[in-house]
């Protein structure tokens, strides 16, 4: 019995960070952020080059989709994600430096599908398949159709996430 009660202990230990519920509101479409941490509304943003914020557009809805031509960036973020707090550095450094170059895209939850507050959200890691975090998705869309989607598990570099976007525009558009 004692035995049952140190693993216990220790597995909580362990999965605490996993299931600490964090303060998180629930967002309405149209809310703007200045930057996206683990405290933002779960859902899917897109990125306002022209007010340089994040704007909330799916919370409850059906999974997001690319709807008009031109090449997508779309990073699916998980709040309680160790590598996606490295990856968070390159990531709005490429926003901000090619933000006339793609449409920026982030999918928030807190874990994946396990940990969403969000339907369009979960949706969206559902119908993309990801199961790694960071994972970044490429997409180039021509004449209302997807021509090329390429998905990148992992940390990327300022300078690889730079060549894969300049490739994109070269091959795509």
């Amino acid at each position: 019995m004692n035995n049952n009660k140190e693993t216990k202990g220790f597995l909580d230990k362990i999965l605490r960070p996993f299931s600490r519920k964090d303060k998180v509101v629930k967002g309405r479409v149209g809310d703007e952020f200045k930057t996206i941490n683990k405290f933002c509304p779960h859902g899917v943003y897109l990125y306002i080059p022209e007010r340089e914020v994040w704007r909330l557009i799916l919370v409850d809805n059906d999974y997001w989709r690319p709807e008009k031509d031109g090449i997508y960036a779309v990073y699916f973020d998980n709040t309680k994600c160790p590598a996606c707090r490295i990856y968070d550095s390159c990531w709005f450094k490429l926003v901000k430096e090619r933000s006339k170059d793609a449409r920026y895209i982030i999918v928030l939850c807190s874990w994946f599908s396990l940990d969403c507050n969000s339907k369009a959200a979960l949706r969206t890691f559902e119908k993309y398949n990801i199961h790694a975090s960071p994972t970044t998705l490429f997409i180039c869309r021509k004449n209302g159709k997807t021509l090329l989607a390429e998905k990148y598990e992992g940390v990327l570099e300022l300078k690889e996430l730079t060549i894969i976007l300049t490739s994109l525009r070269s091959s795509c558009l």
